[in-house]
Parts: C-alpha cells; structure tokens; sequence
C-alpha cells in the first residue's frame, strides 16, 4: 500500500504516530496489533535507500511481512511478465476458459524455461553485468529469452551446447516431476 510519509498509525498502547515519526532513528521497524485507518494489523516500516518507505500490513506476524511481500513480489513480476511485458497475454482476445487455461499454461511453461535458462547461462557459461546502482544489467528471463532466440535464428553456435544441456536438463526435470505425479495419483486409485 502506498502512504504518505505522515500517515497515521494508532500503537497497540492506544499512541498515535507518522510513519516517519516511527522511523526516525531504525531502518527498520515491526509493531504488533495496531490500528491503521480503522483495521486493526500487525506492521512492518522500512525506510529504503531512496529516502521512500516500504509500510506494508498484514495479519500474519509482523517480523515474516518482508519476506512474505519478497516472494509476492516474485509473483507480481511473473504476471507482469505474462501479461504486458513480454507474452501479451492480455492482448490474446481468446474467449474461451478452455483456450484461455491451455495458453496460460504454456506460456508459464515458456516463462519457466527462459527464467532457468536465464539462470544456468549466468551460473555455467557468462554473469549478467551488474550495473552502478547494484542491478542486473537484464532479467534472468530477458538473459534466457535472448540466448533461446540467437540459437533458434542460428545467429549464435558457442551457447547453442550449453543451452542444449540446459533443455535437456530441464527435460529431465518435467520427466521427474510428470513421474511423480503419475505415481501419486496412482497411489490415490489403488487406495
């Protein structure tokens, strides 16, 4: 949720304060059942290197909103992707639930293979440049995308073995896992 800095928040001992007046001398700060424009929550504060501040509520403790928020994060990222970034999936005009499912998993399966793509080039063959404000110069996806679609064009042979592995790595990756779920459901039948 984004406040300004002069947002109110009531403490559990019934005081009312700013979020930066709570942040005037920790990074970094956590409060338990508070109440924030009528809701009662638990808190994290964060001031960032940019002089602006994460304020992030929740009901779960308030230690665990960070690294919670981090994994949503991910998530945003991901649907950011599919959607406007790089797949377009909004432009699709697909009507149908059924098309709509069967798209959606395979360009997960697409946005999966080029994140771990992105990831074995950068871990096995060349790192991502790291820019001035501690950056990636591009995305693990973008690195994976890009080197995919040099092999597929034939415009790069010196990563075309190292993606091959990664593809065949991946492979057996979905072949184990397929497996699995197979054994499981076979599991769920005898029983």
């Amino acid at each position: 949720m984004r406040v300004p800095k002069s947002h109110l928040i009531e403490l559990q001992n019934g005081q009312i304060y700013s979020v930066i007046d709570l942040l005037k001398i920790p990074v970094e700060r956590y409060y338990q059942s508070c109440i924030v424009d009528g809701i009662r929550c638990n808190i994290y504060i964060r001031k960032l290197e940019n002089d602006e501040y994460l304020f992030l509520l929740g009901i779960e403790y308030s230690k665990s909103l960070g690294s919670i928020y981090r994994h949503r994060w991910s998530i945003a990222v991901c649907f950011q992707s599919l959607k406007a970034r790089w797949f377009d999936l909004e432009d699709s005009h697909l009507k149908s639930m059924e098309k709509m499912k069967k798209m959606l998993v395979f360009l997960s399966f697409a946005l999966a293979l080029c994140v771990n793509l992105g990831i074995f080039l950068h871990q096995k063959v060349k790192k991502i440049k790291t820019k001035k404000h501690q950056y990636k110069s591009k995305s693990f996806f973008r690195n994976g995308l890009d080197a995919l679609r040099k092999v597929l064009k034939g415009k790069e042979k010196k990563n075309e073995e190292h993606i091959s592995r990664a593809l065949d790595f991946l492979s057996k990756i979905i072949q184990i896992k397929t497996q699995s779920i197979d054994n499981q459901l076979l599991k769920k039948d005898q029983v």
